[in-house]
Order: C-alpha cells, then sequence, then structure tokens
C-alpha cells in the first residue's frame, strides 16, 4: 500500500448532516443504557452524577470550539493538543483518545477513522497504512475497516468495562484539551483574546475533568494506565527515547492540501 499524494478529503459536510452527525456521535439515549451502572456506582445519585458530568462537557466544548476555530484540521483532539502544547502530549492523548473511540458505537467510525489518518499523515502511525486515503472515496478506507473490525469486538464485553475504557479515554482527551485553550492562549499573548475564553472556562473545565478521572473505579485506572503506558513506549522508540524529530507539518504541503495535508521532515 503506498502513499496517494493526490487524494485528499473533501469538505462535502454541510450543516443538516454536521447536525445528524453530531446527535449520533453524543448517542443522547446511551444514558438509558448505562443508568444501572451510573446508579450503583454514584449510590443512587444518578442525577447529581449526570449534573456534573453535563458540567464538564459544557466547558470541554467550549474549549474544543476554541480550539477548532484556531485549528481547523483533522486529528481533534490530538492536534488541538500537539499544535498548542507539545508533540509528544499530543501523541498520548491521540493514543488514549483511540480507546474511548473504539469503544463506542460504530457510527462514530468516522470520527477514529480522521483521528488515525491524521496520526497516520504525521507519521506517528506508519504512514503508508494509516495515513493513506482512497482516490476513489476520498477516505481512509483502511482507517475505517479496521476501526469497525475492532469495534464488532468490543460488543463481546459487558458494558461496564466497555463504559470504563470509554471515560478513561474521554476524560484524559477532555483534560489536555482544555489545557491546550490555556497553552494557545500563553503562547499567543500578543493577540488580543478573550482571557474568559482562553483561561478560566478551560481552567474550570480541566479541573472538573481531572476530579472524575481520578473518581473512576480501579479497573478502569488500570485498564487506562496500561494503555497509556503501551503508548509510551512505543513513542520512545518512535522518536527512538526522544532523541529524533517529531514529524511536523510542512507548509508548502499545507497550502497543497489545505484540509489535512502534511509531510514527513527532511
Amino acid at each position: 500500500m503506498t502513499t496517494d499524494h493526490h487524494a485528499t478529503l473533501q469538505k462535502t459536510l454541510g450543516l443538516r448532516s454536521a447536525v445528524l452527525f453530531g446527535l449520533a456521535y453524543m448517542t443522547p439515549i446511551i444514558v438509558l443504557g448505562i443508568f444501572g451502572v451510573i446508579a450503583k456506582a454514584s449510590d443512587g445519585a444518578s442525577a447529581g452524577a449526570s449534573t456534573l458530568a453535563t458540567v464538564a462537557m459544557l466547558f470541554t466544548a467550549l474549549s474544543y470550539g476554541v480550539m477548532a476555530r484556531h485549528f481547523p484540521v483533522a486529528g481533534s483532539a490530538y492536534t488541538y493538543v500537539r499544535k498548542a502544547l507539545d508533540s509528544r502530549l499530543g501523541f498520548i492523548v491521540g493514543w488514549a483518545i483511540r480507546l474511548d473511540y473504539l469503544f463506542l458505537p460504530l457510527v462514530i467510525l468516522a470520527a477514529v477513522a480522521r483521528l488515525l489518518y491524521a496520526m497516520g499523515r504525521d507519521g506517528v502511525l506508519p504512514k503508508r497504512v494509516f495515513g493513506w486515503l482512497s482516490e476513489r472515496f476520498h477516505t481512509p478506507v483502511f482507517n475505517i475497516a479496521l476501526a469497525g473490525l475492532i469495534g464488532i469486538g468490543a460488543v463481546f464485553l459487558d458494558i461496564t468495562t466497555s463504559t470504563s475504557f470509554i471515560n478513561f479515554g474521554a476524560f484524559t482527551a477532555f483534560t489536555l484539551v482544555s489545557l491546550s485553550v490555556i497553552g494557545y492562549f500563553l503562547r499567543h499573548r500578543t493577540e488580543r483574546l478573550n482571557p474568559w475564553r482562553h483561561i478560566l472556562i478551560p481552567a474550570v473545565g480541566a479541573a472538573v475533568d481531572v476530579y472524575l478521572l481520578t473518581q473512576l473505579d480501579s479497573r478502569a485506572l488500570i485498564l487506562g494506565a496500561s494503555w497509556l503506558g503501551i503508548g509510551i513506549v512505543y513513542l520512545l522508540v518512535l522518536t527512538g527515547g526522544l532523541t529524533r524529530e517529531r514529524p511536523t507539518w510542512k507548509a508548502s504541503q499545507k497550502r497543497r492540501d489545505p484540509i489535512d495535508a502534511c509531510t514527513m521532515p527532511a
């Protein structure tokens, strides 16, 4: 499989499609499926737990909105943290969020496929495989198929285990995205940025996310930490113990492919 330098992702999603995709991504009825898990873990305080989670989501959503405005490219949390904080942290959050994506409903295959594509595009995953786009469909076909296979395997897990996977990856990514907003503000202090949106809101969001992360059950923390450990080992191998340069975007390539283009450094 070779990297296709001609195929690019196309911006074809309209407002209506984006709204429907967002609703499917958030799966609002999932609360019915995990109500029993929440009730047991919170000693019956499901309403309070859901309210706290809503606060975390609202503040985190505002941080995602800020970063999407600054970096309107594929990769979501991975790209935001990589660009605003550090490429190594970006890899870690990308690795963590894959744990989240792969155990969510199959309707979000496009999200995990774009994440895998972004990491392949940047060379942190094998670029000839994960960074490849179909010239016919203009989509990362291999990534979609891989995500689908893993997602199908996830249906054999019980809901408590799969929820544990999802929560660890989600809260790790949410925390770092919130911190990336603050990092962006500090790196662009000469610009007239709103401190409320770039400091206060993401700080509150990060604090709530960290609190919720530490309240996960021991199995979630052990599984999540183990997954992150594997990712850190892979990062060390990839960079020769952090001694080699990480892949970066080239301005010339970005102009040619304004949506997602990137090449390895010379």
